[in-house]
């Protein structure tokens, strides 16, 4: 549902409230020991805002650990991986 909040708010003028709902969902994930794709995904979202609200040194981490989790989930659809290094590679630095 964090997720879920998170995309809302994320098309909303306050992005910022969609990177608490991704703080919150990713701690949840990984305190559950959620598998990787899920988190990935929930991971490369958080990257994803962090860049749009121009929060660049944080964007860069969250979609770096977002591609090392899809490295470690051999499930992972090729285009949510292509997506995270798309990212990553458009971050400034």
């Amino acid at each position: 549902m964090l997720r879920e909040l998170g995309e809302l708010a994320r098309n909303q003028p306050l992005r910022a409230d969609a990177i608490q709902y991704y703080l919150q969902a990713v701690a949840l994930l990984r305190e559950a020991g959620a598998d990787s794709s899920l988190l990935a995904d929930t991971v490369r979202h958080l990257g994803d805002v962090y860049t749009e609200v121009g929060q660049h040194d944080e964007a860069g981490e969250c979609l770096a650990d977002a591609v090392a989790l899809y490295a470690v989930y051999s499930g992972a659809p090729a285009l949510d991986v292509a997506n995270a290094q798309r990212s990553l590679a458009s971050t400034p630095n």
